[in-house]
């Protein structure tokens, strides 16, 4: 039955990879990945962020492990407070028995225009253009044709085996919106489509699958609660046909008393989904510990399964580990989003 199983894995990857991207829980740490319009829309001169997940560990031998990458400058152009932001992002994907892989790399750039005299709103544009490379191993996978009878899957198989890697060019786009009356309040909003240019996604090459667009609209603030908390507000909605989902809730981030460049971050929202049935699924309650200090900032967060995985699962969803480094401190040009 498990070879069975895995042979029909193997036939859906070779005809159709067609899905939901991967996704981080802490989407906020790498910001290019959210939307390219956020390339350069940071308090500093530059950032470098790195995130690292695992997924459904406690599901199986081998769990989905996802990595990825950004580093951003920005540059003042002389037009009143506009700016241009370029950088970089990378991402390594893996998942299951037969190691599917997608590694992905890319540039972006965004140009930054101010639209207050005070330069309290930024009104940003970007745009991104990468390659991805999709491949799969055939080492540990088994077909019908190996059995020897008895117990053992160890003959040579005459399966005709098509290529087990191929690589697409990946094109995304996307506006923001931010601005900050105040030093603790602030409001954003953004919209960003991912795969615009429908790429090809079949490892048949001689037959065509395309990449469904992915959709992402993000919502957030900040508001002060008190001297030294602020709530930290936020909404993130994906939908890549046929799959929808919704991510909702909040941090809150508390100032250390005399030392301001000392934060802390708790939080947590909820993660929930439309399936191709048209069915809500609560899919995760997502909890968050984060610690910041001179630019640098260190998260953890746990994904607690709710799904009718949970069981096997024993509750374990995901965790994901961030680290992130804004250097020389500019309160000047483009507003850094609240995350």
């Amino acid at each position: 039955m498990r070879q069975l199983l895995t042979s029909i894995l193997v036939l859906i990857f070779l005809t159709s990879v067609q899905g939901q991207d991967k996704h981080f829980s802490q989407y906020y740490a790498l910001p290019l990945n959210l939307n390219p319009a956020l390339t350069g829309a940071m308090g500093g001169k530059y950032r470098a962020s790195i995130i690292y997940r695992n997924q459904w560990q406690t599901v199986t031998p081998n769990p989905f492990k996802t990595i990825g990458g950004s580093f951003d400058v920005k540059f003042p152009i002389g037009i009143k407070s506009d700016e241009i932001g370029a950088g970089m992002l990378f991402y390594s994907d893996k998942a299951g028995l037969s190691n599917f892989s997608t590694n992905y790399i890319s540039l972006s750039s965004a140009y930054h225009k101010a639209l207050s005299l005070n330069s309290n709103q930024y009104l940003s544009a970007g745009f991104q253009i990468g390659i991805a490379q999709r491949s799969f191993s055939y080492e540990n996978l088994s077909f019908h044709d190996q059995f020897d009878g008895e117990s053992e899957y160890s003959f040579d198989t005459f399966e005709v085996l098509p290529a087990n890697s191929f690589a697409y060019a990946d094109m995304s786009a996307g506006v923001f919106y931010n601005m900050k009356p105040s030093k603790r309040t602030s409001f954003q909003m953004g919209l960003s489509g991912f795969h615009v240019n429908l790429p090809n996604g079949s490892f048949d090459r001689d037959q065509v699958d395309r990449i469904s667009p992915r959709i992402a609209i993000n919502i957030g603030g900040q508001a002060p609660l008190t001297r030294q908390i602020d709530i930290l507000p936020r909404l993130l909605v994906y939908y890549q046909d046929p799959h929808l989902e919704t991510n909702i809730g909040s941090n809150f981030k508390f100032t250390v008393p005399n030392f301001s460049n000392i934060k802390m971050y708790l939080g947590g929202w909820v993660r929930a989904a439309l399936d191709e049935e048209n069915s809500v699924l609560v899919d995760a309650l997502v909890l968050l510990a984060a610690f910041e200090v001179d630019g640098v900032r260190f998260g953890l967060s746990f994904d607690g399964n709710l799904s009718p995985l949970s069981k096997s699962s024993h509750g374990f969803g995901a965790f994901e580990l961030s680290l992130s480094y804004t250097g020389q401190d500019d309160d000047t040009g483009v507003i850094c989003p609240s995350f």
